[in-house]
């Protein structure tokens, strides 16, 4: 992973308060989805420049509520293509219609009734914001910063609470005391009256807004951003209900206090029934580096899901899929066998990193020439890794890359070939198998989020293997990428994953350098773990002698692939290419490609697999 979209980060030692929580949720097996937004019929657009923090704070958390139940929503533009590329996808597939909006104030009065009222924050405190934003969904509450609190009484809105100088064992006495009917509760929490339009209120018409927010939180989905990711990802975590968890203020060091410890001794099974627990967003990569941060999640049995850039997630997550649902092009000769014998070959496949990265593929991704919207693309075949949580988070997000994908798919039966987007192949150079461009997408590490598999506590790993077996199955992915640290023989690991029918091999990156085991394979449920042969990653040339090229540079790459060995029967003969996508492009894949000698094939990932599997899986 190494380099993050933007700024990649980490969350900090705060995550230590849900542990006891989530040791007794590894027994469930996910039959419950995360909540989607109503579909928009219209959409007030507003420039996200225009606006001050507490504004977009308040925006994004009416954002969240409108998408529990509004036809009208709002978006925000953040002057991005890839955001821009998403709304026109709504107006022009979708028919919602677009409206600019004058400005927050606007905004704000227009949804005035859509909030049961508001949560006063200081956003300055990353508790007091966090706390507020674990409130927002389940009391339908609008998080307010205190510079709007004027504002907000303007418009009529009632204070639900305020949560300056609160934390979350202030949450936790109240909700206990609500729930038992103590009668020395405090007035906002316990309060004895009606839950305000509250989506998930228990049946009782008598509950309290304590006991309602006891039944409603999810807090098997928490959001936890780093300090200066004040909005971003928290419309979907108004609309989940979902817990938000603070980052470390600078210069606190570890907040896991007392405070944090008794949420996590209040809240121990999930509220979704099976839910397993996962975190959306990233963490205050001035407080610990990625490796150390995502082995603490990992320990936890946490899978993270990189997303600290998300931004109208609540919206977006609306986009449908089309009937039949989610489906890869060429997905249907997948399971081809060829009675051809192998060629003496070198065969190749280039995969790219950091496809977990649901910022990345919801901002740059799509629009950017660097990657899926570079004119190169289809000239050599590509893996490119997909975050399975998309099938259920955005669904709709995901379909477009699959429609997009180039393909050149063989028709087995008439031995003809449908070739789209920039194939020059000849036909009647076509065998069954021919490597012909085209992009094919496989699981991003470590399967339903990030994180170091070898660190993952006692039935943790199974019980998410089998929540990435579904979301697999859902998303018609068959290849999972893995990053750990020095875990590739941990073949007990990898029976976890092999064991599940919709995964068919596995990929495997180590932390650093990704290519440290060089290309070797090994064999778990007779299914292949490939690891990375070798790595196209930055300049090129060593850092310290500029004029020496290093090993990981794409003459050097090329050379070392043209000098393979071209036997179909030994691992030798088969080299997988990771390729670092923020220091490398679609069109640096195709140069190298052209390099090649005509001795090696470049075929997509799938395609790889089933070489590896046919050609060397009868000798395990």
């Amino acid at each position: 992973m190494k380099v993050a979209f933007g700024a990649r980060c980490r969350i900090a030692a705060s995550l230590v308060f849900v542990v006891i929580f989530f040791m007794n949720t590894f027994a469930f097996v996910s039959a419950a989805t995360p909540p989607k937004g109503t579909p928009p019929a219209k959409l007030f657009r507003i420039a996200h420049t225009r606006l001050s923090k507490p504004e977009l704070i308040a925006l994004t958390s009416l954002q969240g509520i409108l998408a529990k139940d509004s036809a009208e929503n709002l978006y925000l533009d953040d002057g991005s293509a890839g955001y821009k590329h998403w709304l026109e996808i709504l107006k022009t597939t979708h028919g919602t219609q677009v409206e600019d909006a004058a400005s927050c104030r606007a905004l704000l009065a227009h949804f005035a009734k859509a909030p049961a009222g508001y949560l006063l924050c200081r956003a300055a405190d990353q508790r007091s914001l966090a706390l507020a934003g674990t409130l927002a969904g389940p009391l339908r509450g609008i998080i307010i910063d205190e510079p709007l609190q004027s504002l907000a009484d303007s418009l009529g809105w009632q204070q639900l609470h305020d949560t300056r100088e609160k934390d979350y064992a202030w949450l936790d006495r109240a909700l206990a005391e609500a729930n038992a009917g103590t009668a020395n509760v405090g007035p906002d929490l316990a309060s004895g009256r009606e839950c305000p339009r509250l989506s998930a209120c228990p049946s009782n018409p008598g509950a309290t807004q304590g006991r309602a927010l006891h039944a409603a939180t999810t807090p098997d989905i928490i959001v936890s951003q780093p300090p200066g990711q004040v909005w971003q990802a928290r419309d979907y975590a108004v609309l989940a209900n979902a817990q938000v968890v603070p980052a470390p203020a600078s210069g606190k060091g570890n907040p896991a206090d007392e405070s944090e410890t008794r949420l996590a001794a209040r809240a121990r099974q999930p509220t979704r029934a099976g839910a397993l627990p996962f975190i959306l967003g990233w963490g205050d990569g001035e407080k610990e580096d990625e490796q150390t941060f995502i082995g603490r999640v990992s320990r936890l049995g946490l899978p993270l899901i990189p997303s600290d850039h998300a931004r109208n997630l609540s919206v977006l997550s609306s986009l449908p899929v089309p009937d039949g649902g989610l489906k890869q092009k060429g997905s249907a000769t997948r399971t081809a066998k060829s009675t051809q014998k192998p060629a003496k070959k070198h065969t190749v496949t280039f995969v790219l990193s950091d496809g977990d990265n649901m910022s990345w593929l919801l901002f740059d991704c799509p629009v950017n020439d660097r990657w899926f919207a570079s004119p190169a693309r289809g000239q050599v075949p590509l893996g490119w890794g997909m975050a399975p949580a998309l099938a259920e988070f955005a669904p709709g997000v995901m379909q477009w890359y699959y429609d997009q994908a180039a393909t050149a798919v063989a028709e087995v039966e008439s031995d003809k070939y449908q070739v789209t987007r920039d194939s020059s192949a000849h036909p009647a150079t076509m065998s069954l198998h021919s490597a012909l461009p085209r992009d094919h997408f496989i699981v991003g590490p470590s399967g339903n989020g990030y994180f170091y598999p070898s660190l993952m506590p006692p039935g943790a790993l199974a019980a998410h293997c089998a929540e990435l077996n579904r979301l697999m199955g859902l998303s018609d992915l068959r290849l999972v990428q893995i990053i750990d640290n020095d875990a590739f023989e941990r073949t007990d690991l990898w029976d976890a994953y092999l064991s599940q029918p919709n995964i068919d091999g596995l990929i495997y990156f180590d932390y650093a350098p990704y290519d440290k085991y060089r290309g070797r394979i090994v064999w778990a449920r007779g299914k292949p773990v490939v690891s990375a042969a070798m790595q196209l990653w930055g300049s090129g040339h060593h850092a310290s002698t500029p004029a020496k090229p290093s090993r990981n540079s794409p003459d050097a790459v090329a050379a070392r692939l043209n000098r393979a060995p071209r036997d179909p029967y030994s691992e030798k003969g088969y080299s997988l290419v990771v390729v670092h996508v923020w220091t490398h492009t679609v069109a640096d894949v195709a140069a190298l490609a052209a390099r090649l000698d005509p001795g090696v094939e470049v075929v997509a990932p799938d395609e790889f697999f089933r070489r590896v599997q046919a050609n060397l899986g009868n000798n395990q």
